[in-house]
């Protein structure tokens, strides 16, 4: 009789931790930029799984002022918000939610020498909370800049 009892606990265990294991969570993120909200995305991940958002754009690192000049191994920088957002239940039904990322701003082209070099303004955005479900988290960079710009993300985190 004990077995059969230490069996069902164990199995009742067992099935609690996959099913949390198997909760799923969809994750929507706005990014706001100079006070505009500017883009949404909506995501559907397990708990746990990582949310990798990339850059989808990218910029000349350096431009000839005459066309005719061509600029040697020139590079790009991606441009835009890149991120990697995770999402855990804990055992109090809360959600431990980590973001690693940063938003890259063009600002302007500067010349010098005769070829315009690209500028740059760049937003950290990491931190790592925990909060409701469905408590909205500002991802903000936590040293303010001078130059202008502002870049943040809201992420809410829903059950479904």
């Amino acid at each position: 009789m004990k077995k059969a009892i230490l069996v069902a606990v164990a199995l009742t265990f067992a099935s609690t931790s996959s099913a949390q294991a198997a909760d799923k969570f969809q994750i929507n993120t706005e990014l706001t930029l100079d006070g505009k909200t500017v883009e949404h995305m909506t995501a559907y991940v397990e708990n746990g799984e990582t949310l990798h958002y990339l850059p989808k754009q990218s910029q000349d690192l350096m431009k000839a002022k005459d066309p005719k000049v061509k600029i040697k191994n020139n590079e790009k920088r991606p441009v835009g918000l890149e991120a990697h957002i995770t999402a855990r239940l804990n055992s109090k039904c809360k959600i431990l939610l980590s973001c690693n990322g940063s938003y890259v701003g063009f600002y302007h082209y500067k010349e010098f020498a005769g070829v315009q070099n690209a500028e740059f303004w760049v937003r950290n955005l990491t931190g790592t909370q925990t909060v409701e479900l469905g408590e909205p988290v500002r991802f903000k960079d936590t040293k303010p800049s001078k130059d202008g710009h502002d870049a943040f993300i809201t992420v809410t985190v829903t059950h479904i």
